[in-house]
């Protein structure tokens, strides 16, 4: 079942920073690796929800580079345990925090005066000290600090997301997460 709206903490339109170009002159690897990848969340719901089947219930089960919150949801839904990816760090970056409402885009004029925390409902350290209006201005003066804030907001967000949902799961509630 895909994740309803209400509990999507990634909201519609939140685009990922920009990326830079790939590197050049890569040396080939000399590990041969299949990479398979999801088009969709219908196919990712399906390849997890398969590969969770055949794996043993008393091993943790690792998906890889699977790290927008939804995604992490529907496949803790199917049985995933532990999850690998660079989004949090990458996203705060690029100045795209997570909060419960969904992100926000600190490099946008509009929190250029908006002294509320990222989230409010969140007691990181940079939601407790700093205001959007403070973060805004760090990612607009390209300070470096606006990379370390963010990226720990959104770890910590990570961190409180996938706590919650292993309390559910071991509620047997999840359902109702």
């Amino acid at each position: 079942a895909a994740v309803p709206a209400a509990a999507n903490p990634l909201a519609p339109g939140c685009e990922p920073p920009e990326r830079s170009a790939p590197a050049q002159n890569v040396l080939p690897s000399p590990v041969s690796t299949t990479t398979r990848t999801a088009s969709s969340d219908a196919e990712l719901a399906s390849a997890v929800a398969a590969a969770t089947e055949e794996l043993p219930d008393d091993r943790p089960r690792y998906v890889m580079g699977v790290g927008l919150p939804p995604d992490m949801l529907a496949c803790i839904e199917r049985g995933a345990d532990l999850f690998d990816c660079v989004i949090p760090t990458r996203y705060g970056r690029g100045g795209t925090v997570f909060t419960r409402r969904g992100c926000i885009r600190l490099d946008q004029r509009r929190y250029r005066h908006d002294l509320y925390p990222l989230d409010p409902s969140c007691v990181c350290i940079v939601c407790q000290r700093f205001t959007r209006a403070y973060l805004h201005h760090l990612f607009a003066a390209n300070e470096v600090l606006s990379a370390i804030l963010a990226s720990i907001h959104n770890v910590h967000f990570y961190q409180r997301l996938v706590r919650e949902a292993r309390a559910a799961v071991i509620a047997g509630d999840y359902e109702g997460f």
